[in-house]
Formats: C-alpha cells, sequence, structure tokens
C-alpha cells in the first residue's frame, strides 16, 4: 500500500493511479486487521485507524464502480451519449472527491503512513499464544453474528441485505490473508458431497485462497480448507448478483437524471439497454436468499473453524 501511495502521489489523478494501482486489496486488509484488533487490543487507536482507512476504500470503491459502468458502456451503441457522459462525469467527481480526502488525511506525503506506524508502536500487544485464542475467539464471534443475519435477513434490498451480507462474509476471508501467516487451512480426509459443488476451479485456484501458514509461529487460526474454499464461493456469487443489482440501479438512476423521467419509465429504458433476460432485481434477490439460507442450513459457516 505504501508503494501505491508513493507511485500514485506523483500522478496528476492520484486517486485514479491508486484505483490503477490496485491500491484497495491492501486497503481492505488494512481496514481488516485494525476492525479485528479494535476488539483484541487499543479500541481506540484502531477504531480510529479502521475509520480512516475505510474513508480510504470506501473512495476507491466509489471510483472503481462508476469507471467500470463507464468502460462497460461506453461501446454500447444502445446507450445515449448522455448517459455515458454522465458516468464519465461521476467517475471524474469520485477522484476528486477522494483527492481531497487523500490530501486532507495526508495520505500521499507519507505522514498518515508514518503515523500509523508510531502509533503501531504504542501497542501492547498479547503473547503469541494468547492472540491466536483472541482471533480464533474473534473468528467464532463473526461467525455467530453472520448466521444470525442471515437468519432474519429478508433479502428484500439489494444494498442493505446482499451487499451487507457479502461485506460480512467477505471479512472472515480477508483476515486470513491480512494476517501474514497466523492462519492455517487444515485439510479434512474426505470431502463432504454437499461441499464438492462449491469447489469450482476457479476458486480452487484463487491466488486469494492461497494461504500459507508461517513456521515462524507455533500456532496458529486453524481453519477448514473446504469450508473456506466454500466461503470464498458465496462471495464471488453474492458479488456477482450484487453487481447485476448495482447495475440495474445506477442506470435506472442515469437515466432518471439524464432524461428527467420517473422510476418506472427509467427502468423499462434500463432493460432496453440491458436486454429482456436480464435478469430483473426480483429474480436476483430470490437467488440470493436460496444460496445463502442453503449455505447456513448445510452448516458451512460454523464449520469454518476447525
Amino acid at each position: 500500500m505504501k508503494k501505491q501511495i508513493k507511485k500514485a502521489g506523483n500522478q496528476p489523478n492520484p486517486a485514479f493511479g491508486l484505483y490503477l494501482g490496485d491500491a484497495r486489496t491492501p486497503a481492505f486488509r488494512l481496514e481488516g486487521l485494525a476492525r479485528m484488533y479494535a476488539n483484541l487490543h487499543d479500541k481506540k487507536f484502531f477504531s480510529r485507524l479502521s475509520k480512516q482507512v475505510k474513508q480510504f476504500e470506501d473512495g476507491l470503491g466509489e471510483v472503481d464502480h462508476y469507471t467500470v459502468l463507464e468502460k462497460e458502456f461506453t461501446p454500447n451503441t444502445k446507450v445515449p451519449v448522455e448517459i455515458k457522459n454522465y458516468f464519465a462525469e461521476k467517475a471524474n467527481t469520485a477522484s476528486e472527491q477522494l483527492n481531497k480526502a487523500l490530501r486532507k488525511e495526508k495520505w500521499l506525503n507519507g505522514e498518515k503512513i508514518k503515523s500509523i506506524k508510531e502509533g503501531l508502536k504504542s501497542v501492547e500487544w498479547m503473547s503469541q499464544k494468547d492472540e491466536i485464542n483472541a482471533i480464533t475467539g474473534f473468528y467464532k464471534k463473526e461467525i455467530t453474528g453472520i448466521a444470525a443475519f442471515i437468519r432474519g435477513c429478508t433479502f428484500t434490498d439489494m444494498e442493505n441485505d446482499v451487499h451487507e451480507l457479502r461485506r460480512k462474509l467477505r471479512w472472515l476471508s480477508i483476515y486470513a490473508g491480512a494476517l501474514q501467516g497466523k492462519v492455517a487451512l487444515m485439510d479434512e480426509k474426505s470431502t463432504p458431497d454437499f461441499l464438492k459443488k462449491y469447489l469450482t476451479p476457479q476458486i480452487v485456484q484463487s491466488p486469494f485462497n492461497k494461504i500459507v501458514a508461517s513456521p515462524e509461529f507455533k500456532k496458529h487460526v486453524q481453519l477448514n480448507k473446504g469450508y473456506f474454499l466454500a466461503l470464498s464461493w458465496i462471495i464471488a456469487e453474492l458479488g456477482r448478483i450484487k453487481d447485476n443489482g448495482l447495475r440495474i440501479m445506477a442506470l435506472t438512476e442515469a437515466f432518471m437524471h439524464t432524461a428527467s423521467v420517473p422510476e418506472k419509465e427509467a427502468l423499462k429504458r434500463t432493460y432496453t439497454v440491458l436486454g429482456a433476460q436480464y435478469p430483473t432485481t426480483e429474480v436476483l434477490l430470490k437467488r440470493s436468499a436460496a444460496i445463502s439460507k442453503t449455505f447456513l442450513k448445510e452448516g458451512n459457516l460454523e464449520r469454518l473453524l476447525w
């Protein structure tokens, strides 16, 4: 993250440079660690750090969202030029806002990274054994909370239900990669039949799922490899559903803004672009509910910890 920030700081548009340099991945990991350690160590310091990095990551997410839409629809002849310009303007505005925040919070001149390092020096860290036990307990707490969220979720809203569930699940995966060798993926002797549907080649071969335990640690947070891969599958699947849903929302919003038409008419125009075969929001929400409820019923979350 430090290298991406340093490189982007010398560019005319640092925010876009950070986006192209995939600074969002290390930002997620830093936010994840801060989020977790706020529950284990210095709550004040790590809560503040989590909020600061979240602002950084959210800004990149906004740039990503509108840049992807701009690139996707620019070559599409069915999309009015006003819509294309709308997404281009939104991407530019997102970059400008992030650049202001980066300068205000002193990310670009290196002072923010320096202050984070200084703050970490003052943390009273646990012993290796106690920390592993604490992280394992934190995982249990997070899993219990996510299971409760799924049980109570109505799956009627793309942002507050589907996107929010995916965020919660994704942290379980992000922690494992961010902990730098403190997590070990444990193999079972055999794989249950119901689990095999999640173990697609794309999931199994993903570099994000190559978690390597460091011999530097005598004890590790132990996660079941099969269920960790299943977690990766549902995160990816909910991500596809979420992206499809947000695409509908973004185009509808764009038509309402540029053509000054009511939502019903804007939605109709949205499907002239996406095509009649494109799934409706209702279909996407039902799919989200089905896979999430099945995932929970199978006990995949509870079995994540070894």
